[in-house]
């Protein structure tokens, strides 16, 4: 269906809230800076757990040829497993059919199933920058055919025969920051947010989607595919200072453009792991590049791809970008494991994202399910099976751990690492016997567990918020302390479900949900050391 974009809808940028703003903005989601020097993920002006997975939408599509319809199970699988996001990547040859010719069904489609499931969406707009490449399946037709006018390759035409790529097309590198080029990915993304802002509106703004990732793995193209295919323009091979640049006008025009529509989303991007000399395996990207991104007027958020299951790198990684990025919301976009074929190896993804929230950075893990092409080609990184939906061997302690912090989302998103005390996440994948004291800035707690429990408590507004993935004993100190309650923050509210006393401020924990605990008193501040008993 050709469709124009609604008026109004574009024009300004920035994430400010300044007077450059459209006329009748909705904040959907937005960074708030705390007093303390943390930040919190907010939707709706409310904290909200930044727990997701990510969800290859144009692959099944161009490569398992999946229909819409055939989608929405992934939504259902993605709430059922306990995430409240699931990051979905559409293509621009979805949107744009044809030279300004638009169709949004897909879109539509997604954001209708995601609010049926209740779950939130964040769009993976890869563009023509999608682990530092361009690929054929990701963009409209005459991108391509109307040469030279916005088909500027790096290293001229040769250029797209470097490599074909059998799960994403043809690959090669456009010119993404040549103002014809840009200007027709500004009108795409200006029409694509539209219809979303119309979509919203008429269901009184449920605020479904709350992101957006401007492409994918952008430091690929500068630190790694310069080098590998000696990438040129006229002759001169581009150096990474120049590619760098390139990346940063196109992204700057593309996230602009996002920003420019009166429903307001946080910007994000994601790059390759740092180059951090304390990590044993270090990325390819100087953390000055995460800071220059960062610096960019329209984009919110630069998170990073570690790729660990050892909670040390994964903790050193995390503190690292926090340390040199003080007021970014640091955010992992990918930790997932390639496996050979079937499953990923997921040996502690519990692990990983209970380390992960416990630091005040948000997580999106990759994937929820592999299309059958990434299965064939050795890149299955999924949690469930694609096809039969079934759970891998680590899968229920996926679940079992996102919806333990899903239960106490409000606290978990807003707290201060300090007062988040993290149980058995300080070895490399956690042990089978565990008993350590952790202290919180008010209350101090001794978990024991001989069954390979991990767990957290969480502090704050007076209470206690306590959970084990298996058998374990947690004893509360620094305090005197009310009965436990078992329930779940439901609509913002506690809903207690039962109560059960103290035994010596003991509580026995079996997986058997989330307790609250109130406290009554305390014998004065503690030093916290939660940070000790982390990675």
């Amino acid at each position: 269906c050709a469709v124009s974009p609604l008026a109004g809808c574009s024009g300004g940028g920035g994430d400010d809230g300044g007077s450059d703003l459209p006329e009748n903005v909705v904040i959907a989601s937005e960074i708030r800076r705390n007093a303390d020097g943390t930040e919190t993920f907010l939707v709706g002006g409310e904290p909200f757990l930044y727990l997701g997975a990510e969800s290859r939408f144009e692959a099944y599509v161009n490569c398992d040829r999946a229909s819409y319809e055939d989608y929405e199970k992934y939504i259902k699988a993605a709430a059922d497993l306990g995430f409240n996001v699931l990051a979905v990547s559409v293509d621009w040859a979805d949107i744009e059919t044809e030279k300004d010719v638009y169709d949004f069904t897909v879109i539509n489609r997604i954001l209708g199933y995601a609010l049926q499931y209740d779950i939130k969406i964040e769009l993976l707009w890869y563009s023509a920058l999608m682990c530092g490449d361009s690929h054929e399946w990701h963009l409209p037709d005459y991108i391509f055919e109307e040469t030279p006018r916005y088909q500027m390759y790096v290293g001229g035409l040769e250029a797209t025969s470097i490599e074909n790529s059998t799960i994403y097309g043809e690959r090669t590198f456009l010119r993404i920051d040549a103002e014809t080029f840009m200007e027709r990915e500004r009108k795409v993304v200006e029409a694509l947010m539209a219809p979303i802002y119309a979509w919203e509106a008429a269901r009184s703004f449920p605020k479904v989607l709350i992101g957006v990732q401007v492409y994918n793995e952008v430091d690929a193209f500068p630190e790694v595919r310069l080098d590998a295919y000696d990438v040129s323009l006229n002759g001169q091979k581009l150096t990474k200072d120049e590619a760098w640049n390139t990346v940063c006008t196109a992204m700057e025009n593309c996230a602009k453009a996002f920003k420019s529509s009166p429903y307001q989303v946080i910007t994000r991007t994601n790059l390759l792991r740092p180059a951090c000399a304390d990590l044993s395996s270090p990325g390819p990207s100087p953390i000055e590049r995460a800071q220059q991104l960062y610096a960019l007027e329209s984009l919110d958020a630069v998170g990073f791809d570690p790729y660990f299951n050892n909670l040390t790198d994964l903790k050193t990684s995390i503190q690292y970008y926090q340390a040199q990025l003080p007021q970014n919301f640091t955010h992992i976009a990918e930790n997932g494991r390639s496996g050979t074929t079937g499953e990923g190896t997921y040996v502690n993804g519990d692990g990983e994202i209970l380390l992960s929230i416990s630091l005040n950075c948000g997580y999106i893990l990759y994937e929820l399910a592999s299309p059958k092409a990434f299965d064939e080609g050795g890149y299955s990184q999924g949690i469930i099976d694609a096809y039969t939906l079934e759970d891998y061997s680590y899968t229920q302690a996926i679940r079992s751990m996102c919806f333990a912090l899903r239960a106490v989302s409000p606290v978990a998103a807003s707290v201060n690492p300090a007062d988040f005390a993290a149980f058995n996440v300080d070895s490399s994948t956690g042990r089978e016997t565990w008993s350590k004291t952790v202290n919180t800035t008010s209350v101090s707690f001794t978990f024991t567990t001989t069954q390979g429990a991990k767990g957290f408590a969480i502090v704050q507004d007076g209470y206690v918020y306590v959970y084990a993935s298996g058998e374990a004993t947690l004893t509360l100190g620094n305090g005197t302390f009310g009965q436990a309650e078992r329930g779940s923050f439901v609509g913002g509210a506690w809903e207690s479900q039962e109560t059960r006393a103290l035994e010596n401020n003991t509580i026995s924990l079996g997986g058997d949900g989330v307790w609250r605990i109130p406290v009554l008193s305390t014998e004065g501040a503690l030093q916290s050391n939660t940070e000790l008993f982390k990675g």
